[in-house]
């Protein structure tokens, strides 16, 4: 009984089975057709059976006029054609005699002759639109004592042949009817009616996916349509077991979520609600829920209240937004909402997730302060160097002033070529930490962003070659070679000289630095294109020395920093040389970029685009 409830009731064979409508509709043609056939047949044949019986009748009218005649004369003869005609279908006819000359005619006078009738080799001939048969009997063939072509009365065959036609077609038109019908019927119950049962109750599982198995039918009889219905059960169970136990671990999983999930039906009623929903809004459970109308939003600074069918008039979104709770507070949230969509592009359901973000918008905002904090505290960092390096300069300055005074004896001798060294080695530190203290003020000023550029134009030859000679004791002492490579014209660069030329100093120094002995720097320029096209300048510094690692070169480019902490005992310098030469380069918008191998050397290069150069270079 239960399996009985669950089966969808199929339509009407009769009335709705479209396809048994087109077999009956096959069957009735097929079958007319073959009569169609038959009764152009049969039409044939009964139209010579009545001209067979109409030239029998003519014929016994005729012998027995001519035989009680005998052998008469042509005059006899003519008499008893023109007694024939009385009471019989001969409407006429010629005589001729047993050798075939022509006697006579009597009545209506037909239109084949008999030469004409012999030489066609046929015995009959239908003429005036079939209203009249001539046919031709020979003395010799029908033991007559004349030789006729006869004229018959063929008026009434037509109507004969349509009354013939008429009865057989409705006695096959009824058989057709008949055989459709049953043939219809027998189909529809043995075959298309299961079929139809089968269709509506794949329909219906189609609707209620998760109880598909209530529509299984019974398997009966051991045919393909039994083997079809099998296959189709073991579907529908398939479908009902796969659905609930995917709808079970979705409503686990959504049940079990952190955020709330939420679902509506096409009329925006509220369907579905995890655990995480009710309590994002105060509420005990879904109809709680549902009663209140919750949850509503707030976006941005709108003051309207929307439910979550509402928020979705500009399609799907994810935007932080506040949730109004069932005690009426407003906390922050993060809401993501779509539609779902039928093939047709009508809506299915409604959907959407919602994050608690109240305890996130609180770490944010403190974050912001942090922020705001190290931004002063970065501030005061840089404004604090850049007083300490001014303050420092100042007593540096006489140091390396009174050193060099006392290194040169220029107040006196000193008595002592000891102290005279010791005053040279005072200058020389005195202009190192100078030259860091510059190096401080300069990143300082950057960071304060109280530093800018001169557009001057530079010759970049004569810079590059003015640092190669200020550095070149530098590498004679290291016992490198330094070089120049220009190739072609340059183009005239728009910037500060002696920014520029700070650049190219750390560049060189650094190379210089980190190039063991009988190693090679390159310094040198070329004129290039940009992406777009355009004029750009290259400058480029290679050394062949200790190289860098490809995790180090982000370091490197921050300012205080060194590839290894080792080094730093090994090599002088605070770090600064190439963050500073990469802020300087920045200044002058441009690029400062580092290739490097470790063992194998390093090129650093600078690119300057077209709004740098001159205008007759660009």
């Amino acid at each position: 009984m239960a399996l009985a409830a669950g089966l969808a009731k199929p339509p009407r064979v009769f009335t709705h089975c479209r396809l048994c409508r087109r077999i009956a509709i096959a069957v009735f043609c097929s079958i007319i057709a073959i009569e169609a056939v038959i009764l152009v047949m049969s039409y044939r044949g009964q139209a010579q059976d009545l001209l067979l019986r109409l030239e029998e009748v003519g014929f016994a009218s005729v012998a027995t006029t001519f035989k009680l005649v005998g052998h008469g004369s042509p005059r006899d003869m003519l008499i008893a054609g023109r007694l024939v005609l009385q009471d019989s279908l001969v409407r006429g006819g010629a005589i001729y005699d047993a050798e075939g000359a022509f006697i006579g005619t009597f009545g209506e006078a037909p239109e084949t002759d008999l030469q004409s009738a012999l030489a066609s080799g046929k015995q009959g001939f239908r003429v005036e639109s079939g209203t009249r048969y001539e046919v031709v009997w020979l003395a010799s063939d029908e033991h007559l004592p004349v030789t006729m072509v006869a004229r018959l009365d063929a008026s009434w065959i037509g109507a004969e042949l349509r009354s013939f036609v008429v009865r057989v077609a409705t006695v096959w038109l009824f058989i057709s009817v008949v055989a459709s019908a049953v043939t219809m019927f027998i189909l529809g119950q043995t075959v298309l009616n299961p079929m139809l049962r089968l269709r509506e109750n794949l329909m219906s599982a189609r609707d209620d996916p998760a109880n598909a198995d209530r529509f299984i039918q019974p398997e009966k009889g051991n045919d393909e349509l039994t083997d079809l219905t099998a296959a189709t059960n073991m579907l529908l169970r398939r479908v009902s077991k796969t659905h609930r136990e995917e709808m079970a671990l979705f409503k686990s999983m959504a049940d079990d979520a952190q955020a709330a999930v939420l679902g509506y039906d096409a009329q925006g009623e509220l369907v579905y609600c995890n655990r995480a929903a009710c309590t994002l809004c105060d509420c005990a459970d879904t109809e709680e829920l549902r009663s209140a109308r919750l949850p509503r939003f707030r976006f941005g600074g709108d003051v309207r209240e929307l439910n979550l069918v509402d928020s979705l008039g500009n399609g799907a979104y994810g935007h932080e937004a506040q949730i109004l709770k069932s005690d009426g507070r407003w906390v922050a949230c993060f809401v993501t909402a779509g539609v779902l969509r039928d093939t047709d592009g009508s809506v299915l359901r409604y959907y959407g997730s919602i994050a608690d973000i109240a305890e996130i918008q609180e770490a944010r905002e403190r974050l912001h302060q942090q922020n705001l904090q190290l931004a002063a505290a970065e501030k005061s960092k840089s404004e604090f160097l850049a007083n300490m390096s001014h303050e420092l300069r100042t007593p540096l300055n006489a140091i390396i002033g009174f050193s060099d005074i006392m290194s040169k004896e220029l107040g006196g001798p000193i008595g002592s070529e000891t102290y005279r060294s010791y005053s040279e080695d005072i200058r020389m530190s005195g202009v190192r930490l100078l030259g860091v203290i510059e190096d401080i003020l300069t990143m300082a000023e950057i960071d304060a962003e109280r530093i800018e550029v001169d557009r001057q134009e530079l010759d970049v030859a004569d810079v590059i070659e003015d640092v190669v000679r200020m550095l070149g004791g530098q590498a004679n002492v290291a016992e490198v070679e330094l070089v120049t490579e220009f190739k072609g014209a340059l183009p005239r660069l728009l910037g500060e000289k002696q920014k520029f030329r700070q650049i190219l100093l750390n560049l060189v120094s650094n190379a210089i630095k980190f190039t063991p002995k009988d190693g090679r720097i390159s310094v040198g320029a070329n004129s290039t294109t940009d992406a777009g096209g355009a004029r750009a300048l290259e400058i480029y510094v290679a050394d062949t020395g200790i190289g860098i690692a490809a995790e180090d070169i982000g370091r490197l480019l921050k300012p205080f920093s060194q590839a290894d902490s080792g080094w730093t005992r090994k090599f002088e310098g605070i770090g600064l040389g190439l963050p500073l030469a990469k802020s300087l380069t920045e200044l002058h918008d441009g690029e400062l970029s580092l290739e490097s191998e470790p063992g194998v050397g390093t090129i650093v290069r600078l690119s300057f685009p077209a709004s740098r150069l001159s205008a007759a270079a660009a």
